[in-house]
């Protein structure tokens, strides 16, 4: 059984990753056309089973298409499955500004459910 991904949720989100990133990037002091050229999320890779998020030149985010979690990527092609950052309906829990999501303040995301556990789940 496999989860039904809404492509317009997944663009949405990649428009949160450039806007945060770009933000980010303006309190570093770090805004320069070559910065926020790289700071541009898009779906570099639609597969069998993952749908792959890029920033700039290098793959950072793969969506299981079987069950919605959002993974780190391990490599340009293949997902680091021990960790995930919830699903699409969980993107607001997250500041996906940095190289990785963090989890924001006040929201009920734990690191170590994170890094231990195949699937992230509120607390």
């Amino acid at each position: 059984m496999s989860v039904v991904i809404n492509r317009m949720l997944v663009d949405d989100w990649c428009a949160r990753i450039t806007r945060e990133t770009i933000d980010r990037l303006h309190v570093d002091n770090l805004a320069c056309p070559a910065n926020i050229d790289q700071a541009q999320a898009r779906v570099a890779r639609d597969g069998r089973r993952y749908i792959g998020i890029a920033v700039g030149s290098g793959m950072r985010y793969f969506i299981d298409k079987r069950t919605g979690l959002i993974h780190p990527s391990a490599s340009w092609k293949t997902p680091n499955l021990k960790r995930s950052f919830g699903t699409l309906a969980t993107v607001a829990d997250f500041n996906w500004g940095n190289y990785e999501a963090v989890a924001k303040p006040g929201t009920p995301w734990k690191m170590e459910t994170l890094i231990h556990y195949q699937t992230a789940v509120p607390i």
